[in-house]
Formats: structure tokens, sequence, C-alpha cells
């Protein structure tokens, strides 16, 4: 497997990819497929108050409002068994201390040589401000619909 932001990798070495990732204005985040941060980058753990380190290793549920974490296994599921290439939802993760803040996060799945499962890669879009959220089911400002 690949670590998103090992200069030792060939397949990031000197092509820039790692300065990229370190230096993206987005959030990024690698996730095992037993729902582990693999990796952050800077902005991604600045966005949720911690320093890249204390996230590596911990389960997303830590990162995730509870709310959304029966979504997150449906949608991670279906990246895994292949059903869907990607998804995008809005939801809301949880900063050091527990304040909730919106994020958007696009999501998918890296696959090995084989076609295995490897890991998930998701971008991170902070979007707590209400005039950025945008229902992706109706198209309306505000918060998203859920049902029950």
């Amino acid at each position: 497997m690949i670590n998103l932001l090992n200069a030792e990798s060939p397949a990031i070495a000197g092509d820039g990819f790692r300065s990229l990732v370190e230096q993206a204005a987005l959030g990024i985040e690698q996730v095992s497929l037993d729902d582990r941060l693999l990796e952050v980058n800077p902005a991604l753990a600045t966005m949720l108050g911690y320093e890249p380190a204390e996230l590596r290793g911990r389960p997303v549920s830590d990162i995730t409002h509870p709310d959304y974490m029966t979504e997150t296994t449906d949608l991670t599921g279906q990246l895994v068994d292949g059903t869907i290439p990607s998804f995008t939802v809005e939801k809301r993760y949880l900063r050091k201390g527990g304040h909730a803040i919106w994020v958007k996060v696009t999501a998918s799945l890296a696959r090995e040589a084989n076609g295995a499962p490897a890991y998930r890669i998701a971008i991170v879009e902070d979007i707590d401000q209400p005039e950025t959220r945008r229902s992706t089911t109706t198209g309306r400002r505000g918060e998203i619909p859920r049902d029950g």
C-alpha cells in the first residue's frame, strides 16, 4: 500500500505529489479498510484542531458526528464492493474538544494492482458557514434532509 505522504515511495517521490498533499488548501485523508486514519494532511488536521500525528491511527468514528456514522459505513461498503466509484456527502465532523463543523467529503477507493481494495481517499472541505452549505439532494441551501 502506498502511503500518501511517504517521500520514499517511488510513486510519489520526485513528482511533487507530497507537496501537493501537504500544501493543499483542502483536507485530505487516507483511510484504511477498517476505517482508521492512515494519513491526514495539515489542512485537515488544522480544520479539526489537531496535529496530523494525533489523528493517525484513530478510527474515523472519532471525527465523524454520530448522526452520520451509519451513512458513512453504508457508502464505504458500496465503494469497497464496487457498487459506486465515489461519493460526495455533506456531514458533520468533530473538532478536538467535540465541537461539530459542517464538511463536504468526496471519497473514492484506491485499489491494489490486482484490483483488490486498498484504502479510501477523501477530500474534505470545510463548509461550516451556513451560506456555503448546500443540500446535495434538494439543491437548496441549508441542512441536509434526514429520514426519521
